[in-house]
């Protein structure tokens, strides 16, 4: 048929974008050729829609498969707002497409690996990507991430590992994101993470976006691509026009079956005018033309012939290409109208079973082999895809979706959003009888009551049940550390709540939950001034401090994480009055007083006893030494030293008389670090902490873990373990703190890691190569207080090694002009780590010159000296 003969955009034609597929080849091989090697690479396409992006990286695989026979292909599509409401989406269906397509030796080789790099983690990636649990089994609960920021940690990292574990030299990994200027903030941080560190090798992100929506620089897309730039990751942008006059001549050319242009250049030009030369709108345009009778195959002349004025006429209504593609679907039956269009309130893949069961409480009753038929109707037009067999359809393009979106009435798009709606809430409750995973259920049923109005909904759901629905949907998406898609169920849950009356009245629990949650979130993700007013309405209706202490703790945790520590201190000693503490006398006579009795405790109670105490459930003692183990740290931060002491020396004692908690062993930790760095007395000191460790084991407080062996480690252990027997204990520090997601502990002992390999004489370049692991993710999570140490320390290794310096900014976050006091602190920090480094390396005569270095700056005017 003549509509045959007309290119589709999404096959690769030889003469479609041609000229791009040849620009752009020679930038893409080269970029191929890095990730070959142990390069880490992206790859942006750039252009409207139906420009033929999608076509462009289906001709570059190609020629990758000819480079690297063994490459893996995984493959997803960004939804529109309307459509994309789980989180991670496009990433979970395009690894579980890439897991149902391993055969069973690949599946024991990747299990294997992936069990290595997310060792007892593996539940965070399975809650993730749930069809892992096909590659690697079901896995242990995960014990719960010490905070809401910690969470969202574990995620990203978890993804990190994952993706290092399947990306390797005999088999490099490809990513190919459609539409990512449609992904929101969660999605892009974690690709952001993955593609910046450099610890990630034989990876290629390629991601198409429509250059023409992405119009300013605040979105969500936008933003990560400055950060990504920031963090001084190169990435190669390909950007796709619209076709030339001398492409669009060609492509009609072949439509038409003629050897040259020549004579339809009046056609040529009535299309270019409508279409500026987008191909799938050229396309669209002939095929109107030929349904409507004014393109038609003359059987006397053997051509195409047409009359220029009605095609002129036809073109001048259809001033884009949804407006044609509407057209042509109001000319299908009217059921297959309303198929099409409960299709394109699911995602842009649907399966058959999902269409048929809410076509039948839409329409009258309709027969799965009548919905087959009006499918396969949709296919053969070119409107839909389905491979032969298969239950799955899909909408060929996005422009096909929005059309088929328009054919609804307002009050139509109602009723097939609450009963679609409806359909998945019963899959819920009463178990799927259609293949569809709870997660995406709940996002989309939730979703979908979301966008109605609010007279509508209830003659569907139970406002009252919609609220639990959105709180279950937030917690889910929590739990993936997704806090930005939380809060859109959380803020229509405070919506919804404010339309059912004396909700605090009728349904305490349930409002409890609700603004808890909220609060947390908001504080989690920055916003205090929302956070705070959730809080005060949890503060005003609980009946217990009990059940306003979650949200206050996420209130001081939100604080602390942005670095607002006095703030986070107010907060914590308002947490210790609650639960019947004294106010901390934080003076000088008050320490020494409380530490003499302290000693005199300890040294009358041997270890034994200690290491006795029962592991309390008293719910105001855990609170009580959970907070003064936090404000230990933050006073110490905001330079209150006695208060930092007498946090915990007050937390010492509550332990010794009430027993130990989940935070006890950093208590204990943190006093052994007093011993030994305040008060010389390293005996007790190394007691101390050979009990933090032990009672760390005995709670099961992997939360503390690596903050202990930090700890222990770094202030304690040094002063009696030989250094070189030390690194490894570092390593295992930083495996523990990222295991559990606290990034700065993470840092503090990769960088003591680092440090000890350099000092311990190992060559320069595997301590570099650490360092630049480090390095990504200081940047990643703008680690201030870790820079302002390791950067000093990376240029002096990059001195050494005679490598440029000052490659970084290490006094602030983003990177702005060192002032020359910057400067000399720089150089100043550079000579000591060079000094340190000479001493432990017995090398007397270097360290002596460095120290008339370090002489040079004592009249500086700089507090660090």
């Amino acid at each position: 048929k003549p509509a045959d003969r007309i290119p589709n955009e999404n096959k690769n034609n030889s003469f479609d974008k041609q000229e791009d597929v040849d620009k752009n080849e020679d930038s893409f091989h080269s970029s191929f050729s890095s990730v070959t090697g142990n390069g880490c690479e992206i790859v942006l396409l750039g252009g409207c829609a139906g420009v033929g992006k999608s076509s462009l990286f289906k001709a570059f695989q190609t020629e990758i498969k000819k480079i690297d026979r063994e490459c893996c292909f995984v493959q997803g599509k960004l939804e529109d707002n309307l459509s994309a409401s789980e989180p991670y989406w496009a990433l979970i269906d395009a690894f579980s497409t890439w897991i149902e397509q391993i055969d069973e030796s690949e599946r024991n080789s990747l299990r294997e690996r992936i069990q290595e790099a997310v060792g007892e983690e593996g539940k965070g990636l399975t809650d993730l990507i749930p069809s892992l649990a096909d590659v690697i089994g079901q896995q242990p609960e995960l014990q719960e991430a010490a905070d809401s920021m910690s969470s969202i940690n574990k995620t990203k990292l978890l993804f990190l590992n994952f993706i290092k574990a399947i990306a390797r030299k005999e088999k490099p990994l490809v990513l190919f994101l459609d539409d990512i200027h449609w992904a929101d903030e969660v999605t892009l941080d974690l690709l952001s993470l993955v593609v910046t560190n450099p610890s990630v090798k034989h990876f290629m992100l390629v991601a198409s976006y429509r250059d023409n929506e992405v119009i300013s620089d605040e979105c969500a897309f936008s933003k990560t691509l400055s950060k990504i730039r920031r963090q001084g990751k190169a990435f190669l942008t390909l950007n796709l026009g619209n076709l030339t006059v001398e492409d669009c001549s060609q492509l009609i050319a072949s439509a038409l079956q003629i050897r040259s242009a020549q004579t339809i250049q009046d056609l040529l030009k009535a299309l270019l005018e409508c279409t500026n030369g987008n191909p799938f709108h050229v396309r669209e345009s002939l095929l109107l033309l030929e349904r409507k009778n004014i393109l038609k195959y003359s059987f006397h002349s053997f051509q195409w012939v047409y009359t220029i004025s009605e095609v002129s006429e036809a073109l001048s209504v259809t001033d884009n290409v949804v407006s044609i593609l509407l057209e042509d679907l109001q000319s299908l039956s009217s059921v297959l109208q309303t198929l099409l269009g409960i299709s394109s309130f699911l995602m842009t893949s649907f399966r058959l079973e999902i269409i048929f069961e809410i076509a039948n409480r839409v329409l009258d009753t309709v027969h799965i082999e009548e919905i087959v038929s009006l499918l396969e109707n949709a296919v053969k037009k070119g409107l839909l895809e389905n491979a032969i067999g298969s239950p799955w359809y899909k909408f060929r393009h996005d422009r096909v979706k929005e059309a088929a979106r328009l054919l609804l009435s307002e009050q139509d798009t109602h009723i097939i959003s609450l009963t679609a709606g409806s359909f998945l809430m019963e899959q819920l409750e009463n178990g799927s009888s259609v293949p569809i995973s709870k997660s995406e259920a709940l996002f989309l049923a939730t979703d979908l009551f979301n966008r109605s109005p609010l007279r509508l909904v209830s003659d569907y759901i139970d406002m009252v049940r919609l609220v639990e629905l959105n709180i279950i949907a937030a917690d889910s998406a929590c739990q993936v550390g997704a806090y930005f898609v939380a809060l859109k169920n959380l803020n229509k849950g405070v919506e919804l709540m404010n339309h059912i009356e004396d909700g605090w009245v009728h349904h305490f629990d349930l409002c409890l939950k609700l603004y808890t949650l909220a609060s947390t979130v908001e504080f989690t993700v920055g916003d205090f001034g929302i956070g705070k007013d959730y809080y005060d309405e949890v503060k005003q209706n609980a009946r217990s401090f009990g059940e306003r202490y979650s949200s206050q703790k996420a209130y001081s945790d939100g604080l602390g994480q942005r670095e607002r520590h006095a703030d986070a201190l107010n907060v914590d000693k308002d947490v210790l009055l609650e639960v019947g503490q004294k106010a901390l006398s934080a003076n000088a006579f008050s320490v020494l007083m409380q530490l003499s009795q302290l000693k005199k405790k300890l040294n009358k109670t041997t270890d034994d006893e200690i290491l006795s105490l029962s592991v309390t459930n008293d719910k105001d003692h855990v609170i009580a030494v959970e907070t003064l183990s936090m404000m230990s740290t933050r006073a110490f931060y905001c330079n209150q030293i006695f208060l930092s002491l007498m946090s915990t020396i007050r937390g010492m004692k509550l332990i010794l008389k009430h027993g130990v908690t989940n935070a006890s062993s950093y208590i204990f930790a943190g006093f052994g670090n007093i011993c030994c760095m305040a008060l010389g007395e390293f005996k007790l000191g190394n007691r101390m902490i050979k009990i933090a460790e032990e009672i760390c084991a005995k709670t099961d407080a992997k939360a503390y873990e690596g903050k202990i062996i930090f700890t222990t480690t770094h202030y304690v252990k040094s002063w009696f373990v030989p250094l070189p027997k030390l690194i490894d204990r570092y390593h295992q520090g930083y495996q523990a703190a990222i295991a559990c997601g606290d990034i700065e502990f993470a840092c503090l002992n990769l960088l003591g890691y680092v440090t000890y390999q350099a000092a311990s004489g190992l060559s320069l370049d595997t301590a570099l190569k650490d360092c630049g692991e480090l390095d990504g993710i200081i940047n990643h999570y703008e680690v201030k207080a870790v820079a302002a140490i390791f950067y000093p320390f990376k240029d002096f290794l990059l001195t050494l090694a005679g490598e440029k310096m000052f490659t970084h900014d290490a006094t602030e976050f983003p990177k702005k002009k060192i002032s020359d006091q910057s400067k000399t602190l720089r150089l100043l920090q550079i000579a000591l780590f060079g000094m340190q480094t000479a001493l432990y390396l017995g090398e007397t005569n270097v360290a002596s010159l460095l120290r008339e270095e370090v002489d040079k700056y004592k009249d500086a005017d700089i507090n660090f000296i």
